[in-house]
């Protein structure tokens, strides 16, 4: 425990996935940990209420560049990176969207939790690109294994994550924490039709809860995982925050930290960080994490600059916040000869890795198409009415869009007008759905349904008409 000389064993900065993994392992060990997050505390039900009541809803990957913001807040002593916060130099912008928010920005992410395969450590011997690493996937294996159950990460066993359709990659020493979810019928018919043309369906695995785990509840497939799983049942950094509370941490919020100082022989000695009120607070530890995201890590280094580190903390290679890498990627729309009924489900799942690994790496980098599965009415919808089409003539002007929604539409509302059992009208969106898909999450101001049982589970219990 750490003694009058010290504040804490262990100070952590940042209180996303990292910070929130490391202080809950030590707190439970008994150690004296402080957390210290720019950021306020969030409760899911005001962010989803926020998220429900807001006139514009995109995908994360489109709400900043289109200007629908986002459902967290965000402060002055912590802006969000939706607004100007971020201020840009050269050709190319860096569109982030990380949150400043206890827990971070696994509250918004798509939930991918991929491993490396064993060729990705080595791409420079391999194929002249690159520098390989000091070390290999063996070396790493088991800590992939203690990361994914503590995420609690649902994956397929035995499937080629390299998309070369093979066998099992990358080797696994432990199955999956959990099994992985049943795939929708948008996901299957596209698996099954791709496959024809060599492409090889991989499920990704992910932090969804396909079991209860922890007090994760099984995802219900609310088909909502960003900006916010609405029932908690997708992995977020909070999660870790309050185990590391419950075993004795002290959360700092709306905290953020504006100086690392250091001593004459390069040791961490205090972190400075300063409340709303605008007061300012220093805080001593044995040690120190920082764990801030990418961005805010290199700026809290490079500004914590003294007389013997005037180019900041960590950086006498003067690398600090430089070679900042981003996520590439181009969107597409398909259209299909048949309904395959998206928004079933987890709003990411199936991708195909064909260009995941091979000689080609000589000449340009693996890729991976993602599908994405999200119900396209409410931009369509919106196009229609800017457009000057209102109502059953949207229908009648467009219906490869409208269609079946429409008709859907229609039975809900002569089922609800009718006083139907709910029951009854689950089976009206199961007749206007193709035979063996999942459930629908469907509203329009009068109702919700979600019609049972999911696909190869056994038929719950229904209420007597």
């Amino acid at each position: 425990m750490a003694n009058d000389a010290f504040d804490a064993d262990l100070i952590v900065i940042g209180s996303g996935v990292m910070g929130g993994i490391v202080a809950s392992q030590v707190a439970k060990a008994g150690k004296k940990v402080i957390i210290l997050e720019a950021g306020p505390r969030v409760d899911r039900r005001e962010i989803v209420e926020t998220f429900r009541n807001a006139p514009v809803k995109l995908s994360l990957a489109n709400a900043k560049l289109q200007g629908a913001g986002s459902p967290f807040p965000s402060m002055p002593w912590a802006p969000s990176t939706y607004g100007d916060y971020l201020q840009y130099e050269g050709p190319v912008k860096y569109n982030t969207s990380y949150l400043r928010v206890v827990g971070g920005t696994t509250w918004h992410f798509g939930s991918a939790l991929w491993r490396m395969i064993p060729n990705d450590f080595k791409i420079q011997s391999l194929y002249g690109r690159g520098r390989d690493w000091p070390i290999g996937y063996d070396d790493l294996e088991q800590y992939y294994n203690k990361a994914e159950l503590e995420l609690g990460v649902t994956g397929m066993d035995g499937q080629d994550e390299s998309g070369q359709g093979g066998h099992p990659m990358p080797p696994r020493t432990m199955p999956f924490p959990m099994k992985q979810l049943n795939s929708s019928y948008m996901f299957t018919t596209l698996a099954e039709k791709l496959s024809v043309g060599g492409f090889n369906p991989v499920l990704e695995p992910h932090g969804r809860a396909s079991r209860p785990y922890g007090n994760r509840p099984v995802c219900a497939g609310n088909n909502n995982c960003n900006p916010v799983c609405p029932i908690g049942a997708k992995y977020d950094g909070s999660q870790h925050i309050d185990l590391a509370e419950r075993h004795g941490a002290k959360l700092l919020d709306n905290s953020p930290v504006y100086k690392v100082e250091a001593g004459e022989d390069g040791k961490i000695t205090a972190v400075w960080y300063k409340k709303p009120d605008n007061s300012e607070h220093r805080l001593t530890a044995r040690y120190f994490v920082l764990a801030a995201y990418g961005i805010e890590s290199a700026k809290l280094l490079l500004i914590s600059t003294s007389d013997k580190y005037p180019n900041g903390i960590a950086n006498s290679s003067d690398q600090v916040g430089r070679n900042l890498m981003d996520h590439t990627g181009i969107s597409m729309n398909m259209l299909t000869k048949e309904d395959i009924w998206p928004g079933e489900g987890p709003t990411e799942l199936l991708v195909y890795l064909n260009q995941r690994d091979g000689a080609f790496r000589k000449d340009y980098p693996s890729y991976k198409i993602k599908v994405r599965n999200t119900v396209p009415t409410s931009p369509d919808d919106r196009r229609l009415h800017q457009e000057g089409h209102h109502g059953l003539q949207a229908r009648r002007d467009d219906p490869p869009v409208f269609g079946p929604f429409a008709q859907l539409g229609d039975r809900l509302r002569t089922a609800a007008a009718r006083r139907k059992p709910r029951h009854a009208i689950e089976d009206q969106v199961r007749r206007a759905r193709h035979p063996g898909s999942g459930p629908l999450l469907f509203g329009d101001g009068l109702l919700e349904c979600r019609p049972r049982p999911w696909p190869g589970r056994p038929e719950q219990d229904r209420p007597a008409a």
